[in-house]
């Protein structure tokens, strides 16, 4: 566990076990560049996460069958020495006993913490691919132009927001426990973590207050109709010093 007195990275010291699928494998690489120790766990059979992308960058890897058992109380027991432990989405069937008393360990303050991640919170077992949450996130509607369907950005924005959230809780976490405290489970919502990226763009009290409803104008982001008129309006001209946009608010 890192002394933040002396290390020489934020998170010398720490330890993580990543278990991570894709919607939140970016977090264990940017740990692992904040200074963790950072063990992944793979599939023996193949990580398909390696046809994806740089995240295994600066870990350490150990190949297991994870639909054995056995793999997963090796796993248990080197998660009694990880500061994080980061679950994956789609939990293999030989692993839910191991995942649920990591749980319940980590909710009374116990163990390692646990990040994981659902699509939704009030329904936890669906599983969604990212294009999924970037639509149900509303994403989507701010993307393309008015007279065509929405475009869907490239990158799997969905997955690496999950990341950045999965990412700041476990460095709280591990701070946290630096300083004496206990451990935590976090999880984090996709659904959510895409909404979060668009709080301001399609904020839906523009609507509830003053009836605004955004177009797509495709490069230019999200214009809104009512121009000019009324509090939460704008107008837009050009100027010789540059662009100028005045709001009109309450107040």
């Amino acid at each position: 566990m890192p002394d933040p007195s002396t290390t020489t990275a934020p998170l010398d010291g720490a330890v993580v076990l990543d278990l991570a699928d894709e919607p939140m494998i970016i977090a264990g690489r940017y740990l692992a560049d904040l200074g963790a120790r950072v063990v992944r766990i793979e599939s023996s059979a193949g990580d398909y996460i390696r046809r994806t992308g740089p995240w295994l960058e600066g870990k350490e890897s150990l190949a297991l069958d994870l639909n054995d058992p056995a793999a997963w109380e090796l796993i248990e027991q080197m998660s009694e020495s990880a500061d994080v432990v980061i679950a994956p989405m789609q939990q293999p069937p030989a692993s839910r006993d191991f995942f649920a008393q990591l749980a319940e360990r980590a909710a009374a303050g116990r163990g390692p913490t646990l990040i994981d991640i659902v699509f939704r919170r009030e329904r936890p077992d669906d599983q969604a691919t990212d294009l999924i949450a970037m639509a149900a996130g509303s994403q989507l509607v701010c993307n393309g132009f008015p007279d065509l369907p929405p475009d869907y950005p490239a990158g799997k924005l969905g997955y690496k927001q999950a990341s950045y959230l999965a990412t700041a809780a476990s460095v709280s976490a591990i701070f946290q426990q630096a300083r004496g405290g206990g451990s935590a489970h976090a999880t984090i919502g996709l659904q959510e973590a895409v909404i979060s990226t668009i709080i301001q763009a399609a904020n839906p009290n523009l609507y509830v207050w003053h009836g605004m409803v955004a177009e797509r104008t495709g490069t230019g982001g999200l214009r809104y109709p009512v121009v000019g008129i009324g509090a939460g309006s704008y107008e837009q001209g050009s100027y010789e010093d540059g662009e100028i946009i005045f709001l009109d608010t309450h107040g």
